[in-house]
């Protein structure tokens, strides 16, 4: 799986730590469910954004697979939450489209 961040008034000396987390992340809420995907299939776009007026971060998660397109967002004081709730809910969209596209193959024609 390809992860490509963007960030937007991030301040750089996070930007380390933060690729350390969405790399975590992803792989214990994403890349485990992609097991019989090509890695060059998929990829996730997250963005990471501080609203300087407000003192808010807003995640953004786009999840491109061949069956699909999967998207999450998420606002928060803190960017470690919004981070957490944006991948627990892609997760969710995940599980159900692969649980979907099951169904659709065990179908007879």
């Amino acid at each position: 799986m390809k992860i490509l961040i963007s960030f937007h008034d991030i301040q750089k000396p996070a930007h380390p730590e933060l690729d350390r987390l969405v790399d975590k992340l992803a792989k214990s809420h994403i890349e485990r469910h992609l097991s019989k995907f090509s890695p060059d299939a998929i990829e996730l776009h997250v963005r990471l954004e501080k609203n300087p007026h407000l003192a808010r971060y807003q995640v953004k998660l786009q999840l491109g697979m061949p069956s699909a397109n999967l998207e999450s967002a998420d606002e928060s004081d803190e960017i470690m939450a919004a981070l957490h709730k944006s991948f627990a809910e892609l997760e969710r969209q995940l599980e159900r489209q692969l649980a979907h596209v099951r169904r659709e193959e065990g179908k007879a024609p």
